[in-house]
């Protein structure tokens, strides 16, 4: 029995394993956003925020109503308590949103560069589930 254990063990990485382990950002964040003294000065307001991870794809609840698509997120879960992620996302008016966030348990933080009319804009955000 302890052989087979062991067997099936090493075996997991091989099988998938990636597949029947838990997405650590799988869910929905609450989080606030707010600007850097740039952005501010270009009008740039903090905002509330709903972010959703499912199904490998990443959606702002805030930007989706600038018609934002889901966008697929990378990630590295190397770490043993933070879990990093990147996003880039667009609309069909040419803004772009790039995501850098990481995660502990229940908590979130990052950055966001928003551009729109060509002008960046950045963001820090916090949250948690």
């Amino acid at each position: 029995m302890r052989t087979l254990l062991c067997l099936m063990l090493m075996l997991l990485p091989l099988c998938g394993a990636r597949s029947i382990m838990r997405d650590p950002f799988e869910g929905n964040w609450k989080v606030r956003l707010n600007p850097d003294e740039d952005a501010r000065r270009a009008g740039g307001r903090a905002f509330d925020d709903t972010l959703t991870f499912k199904a490998a794809k990443f959606e702002s609840a805030f930007f989706k109503a600038r018609g934002f698509k889901p966008a697929e997120y990378e990630q590295d879960t190397r770490g043993i308590s933070t879990a990093k992620f990147t996003v880039h996302a667009g609309n069909d008016k040419g803004e772009t949103a790039t995501w850098e966030g990481s995660i502990t348990s229940s908590d979130m933080s990052g950055s966001l560069v928003w551009t729109k009319d060509g002008e960046k804009q950045n963001f820090v955000f916090q949250g948690s589930r």
